[in-house]
């Protein structure tokens, strides 16, 4: 499986997040959110309105990261 399906699947589902991350290399947040994007652009048989969800999903996800990071 590709790191961008790894990746998405991960940001779609965080329950998920510890298994995947033993597959997945360590990536900047910047990287995962190109790899992200790439693949929601690949996804040509999803309609905008999944993509623009998926999308919401996955920026939720990292900006509460992103904050438990600072916190820290």
């Amino acid at each position: 499986m590709s790191i961008h399906k790894l990746n998405a699947i991960k940001n779609t589902f965080p329950d998920l997040d510890l298994e995947i991350q033993k597959e997945v290399e360590p990536q900047t947040r910047l990287e995962e959110f190109n790899d992200y994007l790439k693949l929601l652009a690949d996804m040509d048989k999803v309609g905008i309105k999944r993509k623009i969800m998926l999308l919401e999903g996955y920026i939720d996800i990292t900006k509460k990261r992103m904050k438990n990071d600072t916190s820290n």
